[in-house]
Formats: structure tokens, sequence, C-alpha cells
């Protein structure tokens, strides 16, 4: 993966929220949190329920790095006195090619933090092909969830940051495997054709 070209990928792309208060799901993609208070309209903030989801659409596919995300705190002193704590306890994040997790990866899902444990930001190693990076929490009825667990779920989210390649042509030496001789586009760091040139086809562009 090329390390030193990495870019956020998300910054000002298209997003969705299941369950908005105010109807904005793109103020987590701003570049906007020097402030993480409603107050201030610089986070995305959901209604409580059952479910939340949120993703942003990245534009295409690219080679997922890692994903940065900075949660509600009100401005407040982040630890246990501080309820949001218990909110983003669980999550879950999946890299996908459609706005459905279901038809993608996993890459995190959170067994360990506890309201005393919990980063009031969190950077996670996503390193997965994808277009769409969905976050995900529940607090379904009729299940028991670790002590500290808020009673609804959240998607108070005030910036989520996806880096990766900024290029799917492997051009730069320093940042990727070589193409296959017969790859137009290829994701830097993998030599994983995502398009041949006209005439060829196979998994390395090998036959034509």
């Amino acid at each position: 993966m090329c390390k030193n070209y990495l870019e956020n990928l998300s910054y000002m792309k298209q997003t969705w929220l299941s369950s908005p208060f105010d109807g904005s799901s793109d103020k987590a993609v701003d570049g906007r949190f020097t402030s993480r208070s409603i107050s201030d309209q610089q986070c995305t903030i959901s209604q409580p329920n059952a479910t939340i989801t949120w993703w942003v659409n990245i534009g295409k596919v690219y080679m997922i790095d890692h994903i940065v995300m900075y949660f509600r705190t009100e401005n407040l002193e982040w630890g246990i006195n501080n309820g949001y704590t218990a909110a983003f306890l669980g999550f879950s994040l999946y890299i996908s090619n459609t706005t459905e997790k279901e038809d993608g990866i996993l890459c995190h899902h959170d067994t360990t933090y506890t309201r005393q444990t919990i980063p009031d930001h969190v950077s996670i190693e996503c390193p997965y092909h994808g277009q769409y990076v969905i976050f995900y929490n529940e607090r379904l009825p009729g299940v028991t969830y670790p002590s500290g667990y808020s009673s609804k779920a959240y998607g108070d989210l005030c910036e989520v940051e996806v880096y990766g390649c900024p290029s799917p042509v492997a051009d730069i030496s320093q940042c990727s495997n070589p193409c296959p001789e017969n790859c137009e586009e290829c994701f830097p760091g993998t030599g994983y054709c995502i398009r041949c040139k006209r005439g060829f086809e196979g998994i390395a562009c090998e036959m034509g």
C-alpha cells in the first residue's frame, strides 16, 4: 500500500444516515470538527434508534488503508462521566461495493472497548477494496449487551476520514507492485487489475 501517498478519500463525498436528527449526514465528511458539540453544527447527529447505519460513497472502488472516526463529545471531558462514551460501544465498520453492509466485508467490530477505555477518536486499519464505508451500530430489543452500553444506538459522527491511495493507476514505482502487462488500471501496492486493456481478460489480463 502506498503509505506515502494516502489521501482522505471521503472528503465532501456523498453520504447517508438511516435516522438523521436534522436531515444532514454530510457533516461527517466536511473537514470541520474543531467543535464536537451539536450546537456548532459540525457533526452528523442521529435520532437514537435500535439500529443506526451511516455510509459514505468514496466515488469508485479504491484500495483503502485505514479509517479515522471522531465521535461527538459535546466538548466535555472525555471519560466515564461523558455519556457519549456509551453511545459508540460495539460499533462496526464495513467495506462494500454497494450501500448494503451484507454485500461487503466486516473490517472491524468493537468487542473490547468500555466506557473507561474507548477513545474520543479511533483509527481502524481496513486494508480492503471498496466504494462504500459503512458505520453500523445496534441495540436490538431482547438482546443483552455488555455493561455500560447505551440503551439505543447512535450515529453522532463529527468526522470520518477514509484514507487510501488517490490513484487507481499503478504509475508510482514506490507505491505499487507491477501492473500486469495488459492491464489498463490496477490498485497501487497490490498489482490487482480492475480493468484490462481492450481485447484482454482474465485475472492478470493474460487472455486475449
